[in-house]
């Protein structure tokens, strides 16, 4: 059975009204980028919730659940009524044979005919047809001949496609395919929030780790001035102030690939919050949040595990998925059975040599009823 509705989340994906439009363009209204001059002042809040609002990603995976409501929706339709009509036209010029006298001679006749009605398949595996009839017929030999039928026919299968589990499958699994998605969408906005969160502390560690890089480089140098002086009065060899040297050297290139990994850091969060559409990535982010290292212990291990396999939404889509796929199995089964429909027809007919007089008289004894079974 599908898992029950999961807990709220700190952060919930609302799809709006105009999200069903399904423009190929994805345009929305957001705020711009909030710049203080060349830099962009950011808190982790501030970051993950612009990246919210602005991602394109997450914004076309938004789109997912409507889809499948679709496909829902199509599934639906097909046990509504369906509202039918056909009208035409005859018109003959043919020759017969007199059979007293065996002389040939022509006919020509004309006649129209038209039909209205509705129909209907219930998940029971039964077709439903309520049909209004209309026949005029005339010709050179017979006069004008009006006749009115009010039919209604029943198909019930025996066999193949009997009962709702197996009529109902394809809606079921259009349900549980609309809920699977909101699953998934719920997982990728979860994991988008945990890459957010990943770029800002590691775009903070690169700062951080800058101003170590900075911090030992300046060490390194004043050392290297230490020897120095110290060669000068004969204390040091020259050797010890080559070894000082390259120590020197190797602090400045650790110098240089840490603010090339800072600015690395920098354009992925910056991608993240789709900074590029409002023009250039060429700005500083000023990075507010500083990180805890306050920790909880985890108590309750247990309860912990039995809460996350009931509303990890991965989980959740795999049972739903695995449910789709039960109900497939149904539908084949079900599909390999033999065709057996039991028909019924049944017809109340009025005849005269108008078009309101046809009606009138359908309440006469004319009727027609059929009833059979048909396999295949």
């Amino acid at each position: 059975a599908p898992a029950k509705e999961p807990l709220p989340d700190t952060v919930s994906i609302e799809i709006k009204k105009e999200d069903r439009e399904l423009s190929p363009a994805l345009a929305w209204d957001h705020e711009p980028l909030q710049l203080d001059g060349d830099s962009l002042t950011l808190s982790l809040e501030d970051a993950v919730f612009t990246a919210l609002q602005r991602n394109r990603d997450l914004r076309i995976q938004s789109l997912e659940p409507v889809i499948a409501g679709a496909f829902e929706l199509i599934e639906r339709g097909a046990f509504q009524p369906q509202l039918f009509a056909s009208l035409q036209a005859q018109e003959e010029e043919v020759s017969e044979t007199a059979r007293a006298t065996g002389e040939q001679f022509s006919v020509s006749g004309r006649g129209a005919r038209g039909e209205v009605g509705i129909r209907q398949s219930l998940p029971t595996g039964t077709d439903v047809e309520l049909t209004v009839e209309q026949d005029r017929s005339i010709s050179s030999r017979t006069p004008e001949q009006q006749g009115a039928r009010l039919g209604l026919s029943v198909t019930q299968s025996l066999l193949r496609g009997f009962g709702p589990t197996v009529n109902l499958a394809a809606l079921r699994q259009a349900e549980i395919g609309t809920l699977a998605s909101r699953y998934e969408l719920r997982g990728y906005a979860e994991a988008f929030v945990a890459d957010v969160e990943t770029a800002y502390w590691t775009f903070v560690l690169a700062q951080e780790e800058i101003a170590i890089f900075e911090s030992s480089l300046e060490l390194a140098r004043q050392e290297l001035e230490e020897i120095l002086g110290r060669i000068e009065v004969g204390s040091l060899s020259d050797t010890d102030g080559a070894i000082a040297r390259g120590e020197v050297a190797r602090r400045e290139s650790a110098l240089i690939d840490a603010r090339s990994d800072l600015l690395e850091q920098r354009y992925r969060l910056a991608r993240l919050l789709n900074a590029s559409e409002d023009g250039s990535l060429d700005f500083a982010i000023e990075a507010t949040s500083s990180p805890s290292l306050d920790t909880i212990p985890i108590e309750h291990l247990d309860e912990r595990i039995a809460i996350a396999l009931t509303h990890r939404p991965d989980l959740n889509e795999a049972r739903l998925r695995l449910e789709q796929e039960r109900l497939q199995t149904v539908v084949t089964r079900n599909g390999l059975l033999p065709q057996m429909d039991l028909f019924i027809t049944l017809g109340k007919t009025g005849y005269a040599d108008t078009f309101l007089d046809s009606f009138e008289n359908i309440q006469d004894d004319s009727y027609d009823a059929t009833a059979g079974l048909r396999f295949s």
